[in-house]
């Protein structure tokens, strides 16, 4: 890349007629001077590392290994502003901290790989073709007053990342901590093209760390270094940040000659645009800027300044410090000196002055006694620097021609450099040389217009310079083209300034000098002998020893080759040799360019390509088997692990090689258990007799190597292979001893597999069997044929049961037997309750179904049974919940009492397996329902109305315990609660009321049961309204009626009873005749001789249990006593509903002339007319006194029918 020499400022063509053999131009120039850094100042770098150097020596410095340059990005920060103590002086120094992470490509063979990854088995180390990352941490201490290095530390942290297998391996962590002393001055301040200064510093280095790659050398001790700092041009260094107006200055060891840095400085920067060093273990670090992350300078920024640019020794220097803000109160500092000094401004500026000693810095130069950056520093970010020259010549004019400022620039076709004394001075016939002659006034006046003499190869000439002021600089540039006639040998120009003395000057012997002796030669011829193709791995050399120099002097080659690792990637190794041979191996095949340059001693160069042709090698294979014969179905191994390709570039997970086999004969491949293309091939052989196996390898180039082995075949008996049991496809479940679990009737197929030769395979004969294995009962046998087997079998009965299967081929050789082991389980049936009705009421039969089910071996053994009360064991047998009180799948049943009932319904098979299922039938109660029958709705005053309430409903269970609630008048009060209908006047099933008084009566009857009658129920309660009347015919007629309804004695019989009254007497004797007669009737019968009562007839038929009978005995007594009827003639329609024989034979008469009564009432006519026509019907063998005797039973005290069932204890 060329970069420009020269940027000027002022270009000024001189006049053509002072020569025609140069080409002249002139330009002026200006110095750079210490700059400010604040703290958080940061620059960014684009970053490359060489770590190549690194390596010679090692065992990585392998023309196989390939090491691509790391690249990122390298950020510098200044964290901090501090004074610290330098050799005795309080020194203010910037901390700068940064650092970077770097990655690039790596590839190292697995065989240069292993002997540096330590705790790995070498076979087990790949190619390593992953990333090479480096983490590099950097501090650095710079001095405030220009910029010289202090001291710095650097540590790397490198691991190689994506290796196959292992992932990644940490190579290792170094620390390189420097210190030097003096500080090292990369710039001396101020700086311009042409400026060059000697450094004699002491390095102390300290090593730290550990890596099994890159030797860490011991400490050394403190070693002195002398270089040589020199300004070789100024202008655009392309970097990304710009900085086109750069001045580069490189660092050269004096003891080698070699450029051991270079750093290109950026003004606007402030720091360098472009650092090219050597840092850690030879590593070269290549850095450009790519970002400046300028702080803002606080108002306080302080600025120096002193009337002159240098001063001699013994002069006073009045130095004025400002700040843009006051007051500001800060230290001046002139550390090389030892003056601090406190400063306070409170205007504008503030003076300090101070006398000029011959203070010398370590910079040596020809030019200067020293240069040193005086410093204000207010303890902060406010900062002033700037550099004061001392220069013993620092007088008047000074017009100096400084030979060591002289530029020279040689353009080579399309190529031009800067010569300096790391390249060297020489130049060819046809180059052309641009060389800048310096002209300075290194003394404090202005001087006057002069002139400048050159003289050279091309004659002399003189040129025009310019007033310079105090260290003004004007250069004379002057451009050669080397005649190709030049002879070769040394020229120089020398050239002098004021050869007339127009100047009075301080010092004249420095206006003459001379460039450096420019030899003017040839380049080195380029001499090879051309090698035979070689193959890979195999040395090749290139033999240049024969290339010289027309010119005279030694030559040395450098090799640039270009090479293939072992991922397949290109790149260039560099190899440098003194004779000019180059010995060199390549791992794979192909024509690669070695490029040879022949230098002489003038740094001449001549390169020539070379094509080196590098062969393929064939692939190796070779082919191992442990056994030499095997029987038919089994399986035999060749391995062929011990096969590849030594120059194969393949990525690492890939194989060297190729493979394929082929053990069929045909020269097709074929597959093996592994696969086709695997490098260890098992297969079973189905055929008897000789088996050839060839195996085929392929490299990258495709080169093909083949090789075989013979293995012998013998015959086998065939061999059950495998025995599966499927259920509807599915392989059947096993428990934890093998054993496959199915159910009773579970179809399961079993399936039989066999291996033998092919010739016997169709023709094998299978016999299953099964057995119990409790009673060894025999469940079943079924024979099959062919290749393999498959029948479908099920178990009837639970149990656990063997399957036993041998195979028999045409030979008659018998398999071994195979057993497996199955275990049938027993399916508990299922029940359900299919009836949906839940609910009934009481003493209502309900109706309940169940559906059983069952496997079908089972179905038939099934018994089905309900239990209807599982808190009860009714059959003292297992639990209370299995009863059988019904058998079946059907069952009806009623509760007499309300309530929730559970009913079980359960099912058990032949194994004893019981399943239950429950449904809870909720019994409602039934309402008792008041029904009330009468004889009749209306009456008169004083006469009985017969109510009977034992027509009431309710169900059986509830009937006898039915409470009978009669309230005789729901308008009256009679308890005194202030409820009129609720009184309770009466209980019993029937009420016989009377009422005293003429109206309207409502008499209600509440029936309750064992829940009572609810609120609001209406059903238990009945009402009937009976009528009262008054009596006809007046008072005496009531009379009647009270005789009547006391005694039930109608009128007519109160007539007859009138006409005997006069019969008394003799009455009363007839009775006492008649007294034993009645002595055997019944106790409800009862007479008495005296005039009494006896129980009135009743309105509707007795109830039957006072008879002592059953309802359900009614009609058989009736039958009965129709035979022996002693009471009046039955009518024709028959009893009286309700009525028995019994019944009749003493109240018929009375009910046959109530009847009569009523009937007459209806018909509106007279109740005595009715009477005198009312025939009194009687037994025919009836007295008249019999007829009395009947009236006086009839007329007996009136009684409750129903008082012997009177509970005195009332609960409502």
């Amino acid at each position: 890349m060329f970069i420009g020499s020269l940027s000027p400022i002022l270009i000024t063509e001189l006049a053509e007629e002072k020569s025609s053999y140069y080409n002249i131009r002139s330009s002026t120039s200006s110095q750079v001077d210490v700059p400010v850094w604040m703290v958080n100042d940061e620059w960014i770098y684009e970053t490359d590392i060489d770590v190549s150097p690194a390596l010679v020596g090692t065992d990585l410095d392998d023309p196989g290994v390939n090491i691509q340059t790391l690249e990122g990005d390298t950020s510098l920060v200044v964290s901090d502003i501090r004074l610290e103590d330098l050799d005795g002086i309080k020194t203010l120094i910037y901390v700068l901290t940064g650092g970077g992470n770097y990655e690039g490509d790596i590839f190292i063979p697995s065989d240069v790989a292993a002997p540096l990854i330590d705790g790995v088995p070498s076979w087990l180390v790949p190619d390593i073709d992953g990333k090479l990352v480096g983490d590099l941490a950097i501090e650095r201490h710079v001095r405030v007053s220009d910029l010289a290095i202090v001291y710095q530390s650097q540590s790397i942290d490198v691991n190689v990342l994506n290796i196959p297998i292992l992932g990644s391996y940490a190579v290792g962590l170094i620390t390189l901590e420097q210190a030097y002393s003096p500080p090292i001055e990369q710039y001396d301040f101020p700086i311009e093209v042409g400026n060059n200064w000697l450094m004699n510093h002491t390095e102390s280095t300290t090593w730290s760390g550990q890596s099994s790659t890159f030797p860490i050398p011991p400490p050394p001790p403190p070693y002195t270094h002398e270089d040589k700092f020199e300004v070789t041009q100024q202008g655009d260094p392309n970097v990304p940040y710009g900085c086109a107006d750069s001045i580069r200055v490189q660092q050269v060891n004096l003891t080698s000659g070699l450029e051991k840095s270079f750093n290109w400085y950026c003004e606007d920067a402030r720091h360098f645009a472009w650092s090219n060093e050597v840092i850690l273990l030879g590593m070269i670090q290549d850095l450009k800027l790519k970002e400046y992350y300028e702080q803002t300078r606080p108002g306080n920024s302080l600025s120096l300044d002193w009337a002159f640019k240098a001063y001699p020794p013994g002069f006073d220097v009045d130095v004025e410090i400002s700040s843009n803000i006051n007051p500001v109160f800060g230290e001046f500092r002139f550390e090389a000196d030892g003056i601090e000094e406190d400063f306070t401004i409170n205007g504008q500026s503030s003076n300090t002055n101070f006398i000029v000693n011959e203070t010398h810095d370590d910079s040596d130069t020809t030019y200067d006694v020293g240069t040193h950056g005086l410093i204000a520093w207010d303890g902060y970010q406010g900062l002033g620097v700037k550099t004061l020259i001392i220069d013993p010549n620092a007088e008047g004019i000074d017009l100096v021609t400084r030979s060591s400022g002289v530029v020279i620039e040689r353009t080579r076709g399309d190529e031009t450099i800067v010569l300096t004394s790391v390249t060297g001075f020489s130049a060819q016939r046809g180059d052309t040389l641009s060389l800048s002659f310096p002209v300075q006034n290194r003394g404090i006046s202005p001087s006057i217009p002069t002139t400048m003499e050159i003289n050279g190869p091309g004659g002399s000439n003189s040129f025009d310079i310019n007033t310079l002021n105090a260290y003004d600089e004007q250069r004379i540039i002057l451009d050669w083209d080397v005649p190709d006639d030049q002879s070769f040998g040394f020229v120089s120009f020398g050239f002098i300034v004021d050869p007339d003395d127009l100047n009075i000057e301080v010092d004249e012997s420095n206006n003459a000098g001379a460039t450096p002796q420019i030899r003017i030669g040839a380049s080195p011829v380029s001499l090879y002998d051309l090698p035979l193709p070689s193959y890979t791995f195999e040395n090749y050399t290139i033999d240049g020893s024969q290339s010289n120099d027309p010119d005279g002097g030694t030559v040395t080659c450098e090799f640039d080759i270009e090479t293939a690792d072992g991922a397949g990637n290109i790149w260039h190794q560099m190899r440098y040799s003194e004779d000019c041979i180059l010995t060199y191996y390549w791992s794979d095949d192909g024509n690669y360019v070695v490029n040879m340059t022949v230098i002489d001693d003038e740094g001449d160069r001549t390169t020539v390509p070379i094509i080196a042709v590098i062969l393929n090698q064939a692939p190796y294979v070779n082919l191992i088997s442990d056994v030499n014969e095997v029987k038919v179905g089994e399986s035999v191994t060749i391995n062929a692990d011990n096969s590849g390709d030594v120059d194969t570039i393949l990525p690492p997970d890939v194989a060297e090689i190729d493979i394929v086999w082929d053990y069929n004969g045909d020269g097709n491949f074929d597959s093996c258990e592994q696969g086709a293309f695997k490098f260890n091939c098992t297969l079973t052989p189905e055929i008897e007799g000789d088996l050839t196996i060839t195996a085929t390898v392929t490299d990258d180039d495709g080169a093909i190597t083949a090789s075989s082995i013979v293995i012998k075949v013998l015959n086998i008996p065939p061999e059950i292979t495998n025995i599966l049991a499927k259920n509807d496809g599915n392989d059947l479940e096993k428990d934890e001893r093998s054993f496959w679990i199915i159910n009773e009737d579970q179809e399961v197929k079993l399936h039989g597999t066999a291996f033998d030769s092919p010739n016997d395979i169709d023709s094998l004969s299978w016999t299953w069997s099964s057995i119990n294995m409790e009673d060894n009962s025999v469940a079943w046998q079924l024979q099959d044929s062919g290749s393999s087997s498959e029948i479908d079998v099920s178990w009837e009965l639970s149990g656990e049961y063997t399957i036993s299967l041998d195979v028999v081929d045409d030979n008659s050789i018998r398999s071994p037997e195979e057993v497996r082991w199955i275990k049938v389980n027993n399916v508990e049936p299922t029940a359900e309750i299919t009836s949906t009705i839940s609910t009934i009421g009481e003493s209502m039969p309900i109706t309940l179904t169940g559906e059983v089910s069952d496997t079908q071996s089972d179905i038939e053994t099934l018994i089905s049974c309900w239990d209807i009360d599982p808190s009860v064991n009714s059959n003292n047998n297992g639990s209370s919940n299995d009863d059988c009180d019904y058998e079946g799948n059907e069952m009806m049943h009623s509760w007499d009492k309300s309530g929730t009932y559970t009913v079980i319904f359960h099912v058990v098979d032949d194994d004893g397996a019981r399943t239950i299922k429950q449904l809870d039938i909720e019994v409602t109660n039934q309402p008792a329902r008041a029904i009330i029958k009468t004889n009749s709705e209306s009456v008169y005053i004083g006469e009985d109305v017969f109510l009977d309430g034992s027509k009431s409903t309710d169900s059986p269970g509830d009937k006898e315990s039915l409470a009978y609630l009669w309230d005789k008048d729901i308008n009256q009060d009679s308890n005194g609660d202030g409820i009129k209908d609720n009184d309770i006047d009466f209980q019993g099933a029937n009420f016989t009321p009377q009422f005293l008084s003429e109206g309207i009566y409502i008499v209600q009857l509440t029936v309750k049961d064992e829940d009572g009658c609810q609120k609001g129920e209406t059903r238990c309660v009945a009402q009937i309204t009976i009528e009262v009347k008054a009596r006809p015919g007046g008072p005496i007629g009531s009379v009647v009626a009270s005789i009547e309804d006391s005694l039930g004695i109608g009128i007519g019989i109160q007539a007859l009873i009138f006409i005997f009254i006069c019969l008394i007497p003799i009455l009363l004797f007839a009775k006492g005749r008649r007294q034993n007669n009645y002595s055997n009737k019944q106790g409800w019968q009862e007479l008495d001789m005296s005039i009494g009562y006896s129980a009135p007839m009743p309105s509707a038929a007795p109830v039957t249990a006072q008879f002592g009978l059953e309802n359900n005995q009614q009609n058989n007594i009736q039958t009965q006593n129709q035979q022996i009827n002693s009471g009046p003639p039955i009518p024709e329609s028959g009893l009286p509903e309700g009525w028995t024989l019994e019944q009749w034979s003493y109240y018929g008469s009375a009910w046959l002339s109530q009847q009569q009564e009523e009937s007459m009432a209806a018909m509106g006519t007279q109740t005595i007319n009715q009477i005198q026509q009312e025939p009194i019907t009687t037994q025919q063998e009836n007295t008249a006194f019999d007829l009395l005797t009947n009236l006086e039973t009839n007329t007996s005290p009136k009684t409750d029918p129903l008082s012997a069932f009177e509970d005195d204890d009332l609960d409502f």
